[in-house]
Order: structure tokens, then C-alpha cells, then sequence
């Protein structure tokens, strides 16, 4: 047993050098290192507690009421991770990583990558290491972890990590002198594996989208705010209208109009927060945009603008609306777009707003064709062609 673990560290020559107080000394040095962590730690865990009670998931809603609490199963956590204790400072970490219900929980080997939170440091609080149970606050876990981005239809796995303060040994220059480089890093085993599901808001049912469509949309038509915010429907029709710069034009979306919002999947809900410490939930759901887009483009010196327009169908679109959890309503209805939004939208004969720009006409389109039309005067010709200009 001895010679297989030494003969797994070093080589046979540099054991050769060692006499046997110091090979002793060795060979328990690396059992320790060796050692399962079952076999120190026991039966470690990871929990989650929502008003009193044991809980695997939780509605975005209370996530902040969650208390997670992580347990040796035994031993102190500087005797779990006495082999990677460090001499400057240390810390317990919380990891966690969100993944699709319907998916596979992500492999532990890569929670170094995953989003941390501190449940514990050495020079905030000098006993934890000899703990074999610690508490943390879900509403700082999730700040820290931006579980904003996690939706009701992910899960989240949790586990936790050691990470220790080391000096690099490089000078480095900071504030006007040269000092010790001194970085963290994770090390050791992971220690307990957990599981949280997010699930839809307790007042889910309040949230009438067929209201919340008809609020957004009719704030959208009347803004009055520049085309360059998305937040109106002239900003829509620019972005799918006007891909280019026009010199010595005049550009403008007046009559465009969104129709309708046509649910197109399930809605998903997020949690948030704001530095006042309100709580809030974020409802998203994707939609297809019905609207109207015109884009009027006036060429200096000609009176009559040209027009482009057509009704689209687009797709890759969400309706966003809010909720103070301490509210009892649903407020700032809001249309998001993708980068893909504008490729979606087609008319119904399947053209895109490509296909329309790249046949827009001049002031000048058609001249051609009436000055070569034989059954008309030159003085009729003229006539038509001015007219055709604007005047």
C-alpha cells in the first residue's frame, strides 16, 4: 500500500534519497490527501428551508425567504479540507449552476466555473472552519449568483467549494508601490450536492395577458417619443424598415401601427430586485408582433415623399411585464426583440422588409418610361412627370 501511493507522487530514485521517519511522515501526508471525502466528512449535505419547512423547489416569488444550510455530515470543514487548508485566508463557497428541467444536472467536476456566494471567510468570521454546519441567506445567495437570469423552467444545482488565498510570489504594483501578489483559488473536493426547481409565482393566475397585450400595445401606438426608442411603434417599423442611412433624406415612420400580439408559447418568470430592497417577478412571455410598418422618405427639393409599407407577421418577441411581490399588480408592460426579430418578419405573401427595400422607388423612378411614351403630348408628359415629382 505504501509503496503504490509514493510511487503514484514520486519517483523511484527520489524515494531512494528519504530515510524512514521521513517516508512515515510522507506516506500519512498523502493517505490524508488520499482520503475520500465520505470517509472525513461523513454523509455531507446540502438543504433548502422555506418558512419552517424542507423544500425541493420554490416560487420565484418566496426565493428570497430560502435558508440553505450545508453540513459536514461530521467533521469540522478545516478537517474536510485539511489536506488544501491554506495559511492566509479561506473561504466556503456556494456553487451553483441552472439547467433545463427536462435536462441532466450539470457534472460537478466543472462548479470551479459555476457562479459562487461566500457563505463563510476566515477574516469576517474566524470560527467558521470549526463548524460543521453552516446557514446562508438565499437573498444574498441569488444576488450574488445573478439568479435573475434563472427562469421557472430551469433548476438549479448547488454544491459547495473551498477556496483559500495564496501569495503568487510576483511583485505587482498597486496604488503608487510594489506589493506580494496574493490571488484565491478553489481547491479541494466538492462537498454535498443539492438541488433547487424554480416554479411559477404563488399569483401566477392574476397575470391576464389578453389585458396586458392591449395596455402595451396602446401605449406603444400613441408614444410620442423619438423612432430611435424601442419602447413605440415607430421604433419597431425603423428597425425593420430602415437597415441603412439615407444622405440627404428625410426618414419617417408616421402610421405605423402594431395590430395584435398573438401569444406564441409558455410564459417563464424570473426573479429580481432592485438596491431599495424590493423584490420583484418578471413575467415573459414570446409572442408573434401583428403590425403595420411605413416609412416615408422625402428627397431634398422634392415635395413628395416615397413610401414603403406592409403589414408583417414577426416573431422572435417577448412581452415583459413586472411584480412587486408585495403588490397585487402586474405594471410596465414591455416589448423586448431579439437580434433575430427583423429576419422573422414577413408579409403575408412571404416577402421580408429586405425584399420591399430593395424594390422602394426615387422621385425620379418612372420619368423614363414617360418621356418614351408615344401617346402623349410633350406637354402632357411634362405635366405627369412634375406632378410625379410633387408639384
Amino acid at each position: 500500500m505504501l509503496k503504490f501511493i509514493l510511487n503514484s507522487y514520486f519517483s523511484e530514485d527520489k524515494l531512494m534519497l528519504m530515510d524512514k521517519k521521513n517516508l512515515l511522515n510522507l506516506f500519512i501526508t498523502l493517505s490524508v490527501i488520499s482520503l475520500p471525502l465520505s470517509a472525513v466528512a461523513g454523509n455531507p449535505s446540502i438543504s433548502f428551508t422555506l418558512e419552517g419547512k424542507k423544500v425541493t423547489s420554490v416560487p420565484v416569488d418566496k426565493l428570497q425567504k430560502v435558508q440553505v444550510t450545508v453540513n459536514t455530515g461530521g467533521a469540522s470543514f478545516q478537517k474536510v479540507f485539511a489536506a488544501q487548508w491554506g495559511k492566509l485566508n479561506h473561504a466556503l463557497l456556494l456553487s451553483g449552476k441552472n439547467f433545463k428541467k427536462v435536462e441532466k444536472a450539470p457534472d460537478l467536476s466543472n462548479s470551479h466555473k459555476w457562479s459562487t456566494s461566500v457563505v463563510a471567510e476566515t477574516w469576517n468570521d474566524n470560527t467558521w472552519q470549526n463548524k460543521n454546519s453552516l446557514n446562508a441567506d438565499m437573498s444574498k445567495v441569488a444576488k450574488n449568483m445573478s439568479m435573475f437570469n434563472f427562469s421557472s423552467d430551469e433548476k438549479v444545482v448547488f454544491t459547495t467549494r473551498y477556496q483559500r488565498l495564496e501569495a503568487t510570489g510576483k511583485l505587482i504594483w498597486k496604488n503608487g508601490g510594489w506589493i506580494n501578489e496574493q490571488l484565491w483559488f478553489i481547491v479541494g473536493p466538492t462537498l454535498g450536492q443539492a438541488t433547487l426547481g424554480l416554479d411559477a409565482p404563488t399569483f401566477a393566475s392574476s397575470l391576464n395577458w389578453e389585458n396586458i397585450s392591449k395596455e402595451a400595445i396602446d401605449k406603444m401606438n400613441s408614444s410620442t417619443n423619438s423612432d430611435s426608442y424601442m419602447d413605440n411603434t415607430k421604433g419597431i417599423s425603423r428597425t425593420i424598415l430602415y437597415p441603412n442611412s439615407y444622405s440627404g433624406k428625410t426618414v419617417d415612420f408616421v402610421g405605423s401601427k402594431i395590430n395584435a400580439f398573438t401569444k406564441s408559447g409558455t410564459p417563464k418568470y424570473y426573479w429580481n430586485y432592485d438596491e431599495s430592497g424590493n423584490y420583484y417577478v418578471y413575467a415573459k412571455l414570446p409572442i408573434q408582433v401583428d403590425m403595420h410598418a411605413v416609412k416615408s422618405v422625402t428627397t431634398s427639393g422634392f415635395p413628395l415623399p416615397s413610401k414603403t409599407e406592409a403589414d408583417f407577421k414577426c416573431t422572435n418577441a417577448t412581452l415583459s411585464v413586472k411584480r412587486n411581490v408585495a403588490s397585487t399588480s402586474w405594471v410596465e408592460p414591455e416589448l423586448e426583440i431579439s437580434s433575430e426579430f427583423r429576419s422573422s418578419c414577413k408579409t403575408s405573401d412571404g416577402k421580408t422588409a429586405d425584399d420591399l427595400i430593395k424594390s422602394e422607388g426615387g422621385p425620379l423612378d418612372g420619368v423614363k418610361d414617360i418621356k418614351n411614351d408615344s401617346s402623349k403630348t410633350e406637354e402632357e408628359k411634362a405635366q405627369e412627370i412634375l406632378k410625379k415629382m410633387g408639384f
